[in-house]
């Protein structure tokens, strides 16, 4: 394990340069964080997209039959990077991913899954689960300073050497010995007081998630693997997410990590108690209880590509000559930038991909959410010149 200042992105762009040489290939799970794509282009990788399932306007987890699929149209790639869990908390079977790509390496970005190994109530962590190189973020989940993360090697695939040579490339010469000490500290902390922290946290938290299931018009999502430390709510229709969240936080003082059109996530932590966790049930109770019985919204159920892989490298693209055209006119043309939905930061459209009428639909749909296009009365988007397959 090696403490990192400047955040996961540091490990997830540490990793990539340390699995991947120029030109290889690596299977990327398209709901990867926005760092990927920057790791791509520095190790001049070419992405094999594999999209995970989808459901409820979410990404869920990567199925391991998608990344067999993929093996054998490319049995030479050299790996795989997935997220697990997503932002809303669904946790891939990390084992039968392993199971399937063999002696390849496993890169697994479990940025929110630094808190799994407090207790057996949360999902069994990717380290135990044969990866081979795992990132966390401490910052997220746990009670740290902003850019703290850890890098776990797992395998002898791995090399600490090359890692720490990658390592000094992307992170500062320079750490903070206050974040790494706070670091060090809540590594202790957590060891040697699991006990309390089921006492003050655990139990409470599963209780706040069986008293959600009073709600009536609101729900509670669940999954079968599923991190419980995030609370998302479903709004049914009755209202959306965004409007949910203004509640919240106008009329409750509670704030929301995200609010997305069908739903929110409430992030919790060892930081939380009994009490934090009932104001938050009684909100959501009487929030629920005031709701018309009638469904008063429409949710658009956007679907995201299921695109495969790029042609050419990230790298190729970030160099090549780009212009900025009408979306309307973009159908055929190589997207030369990811199109991010923020938080949490994952492209809903890959760079390297080749725009279609879908894509421009699931744009417009989205575009006071997303970052990656520009915005002068219409709507334009980066591609490469040149670059048409029509």
């Amino acid at each position: 394990c090696i403490f990192l200042t400047n955040g996961s992105t540091a490990g997830i762009l540490s990793a990539i340069l340390t699995v991947c040489k120029p030109k290889d290939k690596l299977i990327v799970a398209r709901n990867c964080h926005a760092s990927v794509w920057n790791a791509l282009v520095f190790a001049d990788v070419i992405p094999i997209y594999v999209t995970p399932k989808y459901s409820n306007n979410m990404f869920l987890q990567v199925d391991e039959k998608e990344i067999q699929n993929i093996l054998i149209k490319y049995p030479d790639v050299c790996g795989a990077i997935v997220v697990s869990p997503t932002y809303e908390g669904i946790v891939s079977n990390i084992r039968k991913i392993k199971e399937v790509l063999k002696d390849k390496i496993l890169i697994v970005d479990e940025a929110h899954g630094a808190h799994f190994n407090i207790s057996a109530a949360f999902p069994k962590s990717s380290v135990h689960c044969g990866a081979d190189l795992v990132i966390h973020s401490m910052h997220k989940t746990l009670p740290t300073i902003s850019q703290s993360a850890l890098i776990h090697i797992c395998s002898t695939k791995i090399a600490y050497r090359n890692l720490v040579d990658s390592i000094q490339m992307v992170q500062t010469s320079s750490p903070s010995y206050i974040m790494m000490g706070l670091m060090d500290y809540i590594r202790a902390y957590l060891q040697n007081n699991k006990r309390k922290i089921h006492l003050n946290y655990v139990k409470p938290l599963c209780d706040l998630r069986r008293d959600l299931g009073k709600l009536t018009k609101l729900s509670l999502f669940s999954y079968y693997n599923y991190d419980i430390s995030k609370i998302v709510i479903m709004t049914n229709n009755y209202l959306t997410g965004y409007g949910l969240a203004q509640i919240l936080r106008e009329d409750y003082n509670i704030e929301v990590e995200a609010s997305f059109e069908s739903y929110i996530i409430i992030m919790t932590s060892v930081a939380d108690n009994k009490r934090n966790l009932q104001k938050l049930l009684n909100s959501l109770l009487q929030i629920d209880s005031k709701l018309s019985t009638k469904k008063a919204y429409t949710v658009n159920s956007d679907k995201i590509p299921n695109f495969i892989n790029s042609y050419m490298s990230v790298r190729d693209i970030k160099y090549k000559e780009h212009i900025l055209i009408d979306i309307n006119n973009s159908i055929g043309y190589i997207c030369a930038k990811n199109i991010v939905i923020y938080p949490p930061g994952i492209p809903i459209v890959c760079i390297g991909e080749i725009i279609t009428k879908k894509i421009i639909t699931l744009i417009c749909n989205n575009q006071n959410r997303i970052m990656g296009i520009v915005k002068n009365k219409k709507l334009y988007i980066l591609v490469v010149k040149g670059g048409y397959h029509g």
